[in-house]
């Protein structure tokens, strides 16, 4: 077998194509698995899907984090499906102001976790309101869907609150 040597470019560009092979792949289930597993899908128009990470778990039955671009009307129907009501957000960012047994919350405070954020590549405008809504799919699994609309098109930004069963 012959030996490749990579360099400068070419060495960068190889470890990025496998770095980025391995967060693809690492939990080790396709999408649709996991999708099944979580018992949701993705809206029926075939969003465009910028990420998508699922972490393997044992408590909570594991996590999914995804951000997809799709068009307005496809996105209002598939949350109502799930039973959501589009006119009453169980939040807005930016938020209210709380503090709870010693835990304090600014408006500007992030949505979501840091980490996620990064993943998301997430920048909000302070001077726009972002609905955010949560569903329970009838096996259990419970999501938070954060909704960025851009006229006919909306991103979404939707993290698991809890897997429900878990069936992978």
């Amino acid at each position: 077998m012959p030996k490749i040597r990579l360099r400068g470019k070419q060495a960068a560009a190889a470890l990025g194509v496998l770095v980025a092979l391995s967060l693809l792949g690492g939990c080790g289930h396709s999408r649709q698995e996991v999708l099944d597993a979580l018992h949701v899908e993705l809206p029926p128009c075939e969003p465009k899907v910028h990420s998508f990470d699922y972490e393997d778990g044992w408590w909570p039955p594991g996590s999914l984090q995804t951000h997809y671009t799709a068009p307005k009307a496809c996105v209002d129907d598939y949350l109502r499906g799930y039973g959501v009501d589009l006119e009453h957000p169980v939040d807005n960012w930016p938020g209210e102001r709380w503090s709870v047994g010693g835990r304090h919350h600014e408006p500007g405070d992030p949505p979501f976790a840091d980490s996620q954020m990064k993943q998301f590549r997430l920048k909000l405008d302070p001077s726009r309101t972002y609905p955010i809504h949560s569903f329970k799919t009838p096996y259990g699994s419970e999501f938070r869907v954060l909704l960025d609309e851009q006229g006919d098109t909306t991103r979404v930004y939707m993290d698991t609150r809890f897997g429900g069963p878990h069936m992978l």
